[in-house]
């Protein structure tokens, strides 16, 4: 382990972490589905190649053999950038200063504090599966969906996880509930199923779209919003029995919607994409945040925020952004 360790060190010039291990992914080919050519899987072939050239073959055959430890994170810990580098996709905070966050090779990210200090389950067990959305129901309860219409529930603050049936096999994006029992997840191809028992069993809504979905939220029982690809965004006022499109005001992916009421709320998607509404999603205004390809926003009131992007970007803003 001291020769990788070292070996590592010196690729380290070359290439971050998160290459090296988005490259030990893209040659088992772990990801087989349609998503593969989503801008999710951005592994590079050149890359695998360049690094190739400096690794010493006597330690080629130890360094490729003991990617278990490396990927569940066991031996390892980030140095920089901190607190990791795998590229996290979702962010959901509970109460004031509880924060959790979600993404790349089942990593999962939780904080008590206000994101100050972070607790890091560098895998759920799912280590050859995305966690594209969470929801964060309270401290203690947590849901999570997937690749492979993949769905996760969490009764101890995201320690341990049980997994359900969902009954459809499309990647989904994004979750969202308003109680214990009661929410929603889609998806692509314009996915959109509803639980009313915790997630044990869904049923799928009817969308007159295609359009990937990749991101939900509702307020209550009524009010709803989802969004996706090209800036395209639906709501619902009946719960989901019927939905309809809305303008965002960009052409942008849209990757997260956060409502906090069904007035005021704001989306978030690439090429820095941050908008914000106050009429319920008739008209959006656009906001300046950093750099980065947004995967995930959400505010606990109309001030305190937190969004998350690509390289483990974290942001947070306490005057509505």
């Amino acid at each position: 382990m001291n020769r990788i360790m070292n070996l590592l060190w010196y690729c380290g010039k070359i290439l971050s972490l998160s290459t090296i291990i988005s490259a030990f992914f893209f040659t088992s080919n772990v990801f087989t589905q349609e998503e593969n050519e989503d801008e999710f899987l951005e592994d590079d072939v050149d890359s695998l190649v360049y690094l190739n050239e400096y690794i010493d073959p006597l330690y080629e055959e130890e360094l490729f053999s003991d990617t278990s430890s490396i990927l569940s994170g066991n031996d390892w810990t980030w140095s920089n950038p901190y607190p990791q580098g795998n590229t996290l996709y979702t962010v959901d905070v509970y109460r004031d200063s509880g924060v959790c966050t979600a993404g790349e090779f089942g990593t999962f990210l939780r904080s008590t504090d206000k994101g100050d200090t972070w607790y890091i389950q560098h895998t759920i067990g799912l280590s050859t599966n995305r966690i594209i959305g969470i929801d964060v129901v309270d401290s203690n309860l947590v849901f999570g969906v997937g690749t492979y219409g993949s769905v996760w529930k969490s009764t101890d603050g995201g320690l341990n996880w049980i997994k359900y049936n969902s009954g459809v096999s499309a990647p989904l994006y994004s979750v969202k509930f308003i109680n214990k029992q009661i929410g929603w997840a889609v998806g692509y191809y314009g996915t959109i199923i509803k639980t009313t028992n915790g997630g044990v069993s869904w049923v799928q809504q009817v969308l007159t779209s295609s359009v990937r979905l990749r991101t939900v939220d509702f307020v209550d029982n009524f009010y709803g919003w989802a969004a996706g690809d090209s800036g395209k965004i639906f709501a619902t006022t009946n719960g989901g029995s019927s939905w309809f499109a809305q303008n965002s005001g960009t052409s942008r992916t849209i990757n997260a919607i956060k409502f906090i009421n069904k007035d005021s709320g704001w989306i978030a998607g690439e090429n820095t994409t941050i908008r914000r509404t106050i009429n319920g999603g008739t008209s959006w205004g656009a906001q300046i945040p950093p750099t980065s390809n947004y995967q995930s926003i959400d505010f606990v009131n109309g001030q305190y925020g937190w969004a998350v992007g690509s390289d483990g970007k974290i942001i947070h803003t306490e005057n509505s952004g």
